[in-house]
């Protein structure tokens, strides 16, 4: 949606994020993409730590270990 908006000139109308705080956030289109990308980029990490893991022989037993995670943000 937040795409639409920007493509026909909307750049004003907000949609309501509530953060894992439990804050409500009004983000303006062109955030909402940047959230998204930010998002996207985060998973791509997670899956990309999850399979160095499972690469490993064997795989350690404190695999839950933040360390071993991309931090969050």
């Amino acid at each position: 949606m937040a795409q639409i908006r920007i493509a026909s000139g909307d750049t004003t109308t907000t949609t309501v994020f509530r953060d894992g705080t439990n804050v409500d956030h009004e983000l303006t289109p062109h955030q909402i993409v940047n959230l998204f990308l930010q998002s996207s980029a985060f998973v791509s990490d997670v899956y990309a730590a999850a399979w160095a893991l499972k690469a490993l022989e064997p795989i350690p037993s404190d695999f839950s270990d933040d360390s071993h995670w991309p931090p969050y943000a």
